[in-house]
């Protein structure tokens, strides 16, 4: 199957991170470590609400995803631009339950996911309590 290369997101464009701006919520997993490139889950455009809701319609039971429902109620949003001045992009990586899934990621891979550029990195993001 041939894919296309990635279409580079403009800077206004605003993605989420369900789960807020916490450092454990932002280091990467070990299999996240193993995608290529190597990065975590955004959303890409709407709004934080429009996140956690997508979160919520995609996992359904809060008893068997009760870890993803607690944290979509808290959100963390950035605009693209403002992610890349602090040395991480975000590329378009849809899937079927959500065509608007994003990929944050550092060109330095894996190991530039850095305690130290974790908390430059949280700071352009917002966060929203629902």
């Amino acid at each position: 199957m041939e894919t296309s290369a990635p279409v580079r997101l403009p800077d206004e464009v605003v993605v989420h991170r369900v789960g807020g701006k916490t450092l454990g919520n932002m280091r990467l997993r070990t299999s996240e470590k193993k995608l290529k490139p190597p990065g975590w889950s955004v959303l890409i455009g709407g709004l934080p609400e429009d996140a956690a809701k997508a979160m919520l319609v995609a996992f359904p039971d809060p008893i068997l995803h009760s870890q993803i429902h607690q944290k979509a109620k808290i959100v963390a949003s950035a605009a693209v631009g403002e992610i890349r001045g602090v040395g991480f992009d975000v590329v378009s990586d849809p899937t079927l339950r959500f065509p608007n899934h994003g990929r944050l990621v550092h060109s330095g891979g894996a190991d530039a996911f850095t305690n130290e550029a974790l908390e430059k990195l949280a700071c352009v993001f917002r966060e929203v309590t629902l």
